[in-house]
């Protein structure tokens, strides 16, 4: 006799009784079963019979054994087709190109992870671990993006695919450059180019010049190589179609951003403008909100210290993932020069829990402004050193010759030398040249 047991619907089972005009006690005997135990099946306090009491009960009520069943809990789970299509269209449909302008990075987190699984392709599980990657990253998860990139490289090395590799190297200098580590990021960068995979894909190619123009920025390299390399990614989309509202709010953002840097403000309010136009007919709010601070700190420049202070009080606290270490360091500038120099401080305070060692930078030299200002030389000669110490940790070379040629170098008690700086040297010659041997441009002389 068999023992397998499955689980009957009472309530398809009733109706079959019903259509038939059977009795409960006439139906019992036929199944040689207790008149009680068929009440129970048909009461739902009995869930379960033996397969061979369904089946004698379906022929009895001329319907298949599929018809008395309840429906298997096992069809309502996705089947390993099920998995390999849904993590297929997270990559191929670009589920975190929807999902940016919300930013709920957490939540395709928790999705992509929920469809990873060993029996899956061994490419489609790669390509789950970039968008992992990219979630993490985009919630300054770091370690956790350079984790998943790696194991990605690591498998196109097991499945002998160049675009793949190139894809993970990518992601690589976004994480890296995203944490401050320019010299590891530009060694990277070097290598993509040089894979003769990087022209399969327009935008693999175009986020890589893209990641060196950030790269270049961050490093302090002249405003006319950044814009180059960001140029270069620009025209590479565009001429591939792929130029979305988002890839102009970005590009833009950072644009002005840089542009501000090098003192080019008439430029710099251009772009912030175009940004914030694009980021608005996306309704990008945290881009919004990026373009806004951003244009808080063009009105601080300009010395038109009341709408600074309000854009910035206005759209600051709308800025909610991410690393928000520049806009603190653009907020600490914003109250210093308008003589709040308590609120700077704090404000360059909170930036300095930041990931990036560049950001860090920007705000320790937020507070030496402040306290030189203040009349604190001691404290400020003292952020000076930590702002110069964080862009040598970086790479930034250029930023530190460019702290050496400043004026508030004089200010905490530095004496400037005719000599060439000496600073940690770069691990490559390019990253030299990219950094340091750039500086076409005269270096902005006050930044005060």
């Amino acid at each position: 006799m068999s023992k397998t047991i499955v689980k009957i619907d009472p309530n398809a089972f009733e109706n079959e009784i019903k259509k038939q005009g059977l009795k409960i006690w006439w139906l019992a005997e036929q199944l040689k079963v207790d008149r009680k135990t068929v009440s129970r099946w048909l009461s739902g306090k009995v869930k379960w019979v033996r397969e061979e009491n369904l089946i004698a009960a379906a022929v009895i009520l001329c319907c298949s054994p599929e018809t008395l069943m309840a429906r298997s809990e096992i069809t309502l789970f996705a089947t390993r087709e099920d998995h390999t299509s849904a993590a297929h269209s997270i990559y191929s449909e670009k589920l975190l190109s929807v999902l940016t302008p919300s930013g709920k990075f957490e939540l395709a987190e928790i999705v992509i992870k929920s469809l990873l699984s060993p029996d899956l392709p061994l490419i489609t599980l790669a390509n789950l671990y970039i968008e992992l990657a990219n979630c993490c990253w985009k919630q300054n998860k770091l370690s956790e993006a350079e984790n998943y990139a790696l194991c990605v490289l690591e498998i196109s090395e097991r499945a002998d695919d160049p675009l793949l590799a190139l894809r993970a190297q990518q992601h690589l200098v976004t994480i890296y450059s995203k944490g401050g580590q320019l010299t590891k990021a530009h060694e990277l960068i070097e290598l993509c180019l040089s894979n003769p995979a990087i022209d399969v894909d327009p935008e693999i190619h175009a986020r890589i010049l893209f990641d060196s123009s950030n790269n270049l920025g961050h490093a302090g390299a002249s405003i006319d190589f950044i814009c180059e390399a960001r140029q270069s990614a620009r025209d590479i989309l565009e001429k591939s179609g792929n130029f979305t509202f988002m890839h102009e709010a970005l590009y833009e953002l950072g644009m002005a951003i840089f542009l501000m840097d090098w003192g080019r403000f008439d430029e710099a309010g251009q772009a912030c403008r175009r940004a914030h136009e694009s980021a608005s007919r996306l309704d990008f709010k945290q881009g919004i909100c990026f373009a806004k601070v951003i244009e808080a700190d063009l009105c601080s420049r300009l010395g038109n210290h009341h709408d600074a202070l309000k854009l910035f009080r206005e759209y600051y606290p709308g800025i909610q993932f991410g690393d928000t270490g520049l806009y603190e360091a653009l907020g600490a500038g914003i109250f210093r020069r308008d003589g709040k120099y308590e609120e700077a401080l704090t404000l360059a305070q909170v930036g300095l829990g930041s990931h990036n060692k560049v950001f860090q930078a920007h705000c320790s030299l937020e507070m030496a402004y402040a306290h030189s200002e203040m009349g604190n030389i001691k404290d400020a000669r003292h952020c000076f050193l930590q702002a110069k110490a964080s862009y040598e940790q970086a790479g930034a070379f250029g930023r530190v010759r460019r702290l050496r040629e400043g004026l508030l170098f004089t200010r905490v008690g530095f004496k400037k030398k005719v000599s060439v700086l000496k600073c940690v040297s770069p691990s490559s010659r390019s990253i030299r040249a990219a950094t340091f041997g750039y500086m076409i441009d005269p270096p902005l002389q006050n930044r005060a």
